[in-house]
């Protein structure tokens, strides 16, 4: 069974500041306490898993609604080796690049641009820390995660496909048509050493 996806990227410094509270929502990284609580309850990690990734440096940026103050999106991001459910395998990072991963929007707030906003608020934050490149990972099939994606100025880099029938699993790549080659260059380095060039889709 092979699993298609695509490494998407944006350019952190085409990304103006974006506002922190619109639409009866408000933004934030959780750093705090109480914020990281909520963090734990939203994901279903609970305290001791969410405590590891935010003391290993993953970031966290979410989305609270207002005036209930209920917790509506979250969004991850390392620039660190990471896990990458597309590619059933990490990813590696140069220093001036990080990786967005695991966006979770709930339900009942679906439907207000949160991801897109989530998205623009990590990679603004992430050129002031001086990372130039924010990527991501999207199954084929996630038309949400691609048009949020596109919204917020992310263009596909490398296509993936990976084999799950065969262990370890096989990852497959080749270039998005018109795709920088520069950026293609970095998407090869991102997928790791054992993914298989190719020349189109199989």
């Amino acid at each position: 069974m092979g699993v298609k996806g695509a490494l998407w990227v944006n350019d952190t410094m085409a990304i103006q500041t974006p506002p922190l509270e619109v639409e009866g929502y408000a933004f934030a990284e959780v750093v705090d306490t109480a914020p990281v609580v909520d963090l734990a309850r939203f994901t279903g990690l609970g305290l001791a898993g969410t405590s590891e990734r935010l003391e290993r440096g993953v970031r966290a940026y979410a989305a609270w609604a207002r005036p209930a103050g209920e917790m509506a999106a979250v969004l991850w991001v390392s620039a660190v080796r990471e896990w990458s459910e597309p590619s059933r395998g990490y990813f590696e990072f140069a220093d001036d690049e990080c990786y967005g991963w695991e966006a979770q929007v709930a339900p009942e707030h679906q439907g207000h641009r949160l991801f897109t906003r989530l998205l623009l608020m990590a990679g603004h934050r992430a050129a002031q820390a001086g990372y130039r490149w924010i990527w991501g990972a999207i199954e084929d099939s996630n038309l949400a995660s691609r048009y949020s994606n596109m919204a917020a100025g992310y263009q596909p880099i490398l296509h993936l496909l990976a084999d799950t029938s065969l262990s370890p699993t096989r990852l497959e790549a080749w270039p998005v048509d018109y795709a920088d080659r520069r950026l293609v260059e970095r998407a090869y380095r991102v997928a790791g050493a054992g993914v298989t060039a190719v020349a189109a889709a199989v």
